[in-house]
């Protein structure tokens, strides 16, 4: 019976032994917790803040892609506005030519009569 209970007592002893590195286990997983708990915070803090910026970057995206498509209509228009100038001052060049011809044909006939 006294091998019983040493035997007994050996088995509670090693088992209070595995609770205690059980327990110790547990705190340091606990206080681990503990530590990471604040890092996760800031991650979902700095999450937050990538997706507000990248909603702010793309909001600047869009606004550029606006303008330049605006500079792109006013320049197809200022293109069509040259050619259109560009068509009249050669109209007007020509009718300066055809007035310059008329003119000189005036001229001819004026010189035909003789003021005395």
């Amino acid at each position: 019976m006294v091998n019983t209970t040493s035997v007994v007592q050996n088995e509670l002893v090693a088992q209070r032994d595995t609770i205690e590195t059980a327990i110790e286990s547990f705190d340091k997983i606990t206080k681990a917790v503990e530590e990471i708990k604040p890092k996760i915070n800031r991650s979902m803090e700095i999450g937050e803040e990538i997706v507000s910026d990248k909603e702010v970057i793309l909001s600047k995206i869009q606004n550029a892609s606006s303008v330049s498509q605006e500079v792109s209509a006013s320049s197809e228009e200022i293109a069509a506005i040259t050619q259109e100038m560009n068509a009249s001052s050669e109209e007007v060049a020509s009718a300066a030519q055809e007035l310059t011809f008329m003119t000189k044909d005036m001229k001819k006939e004026a010189d035909k009569f003789v003021v005395e």
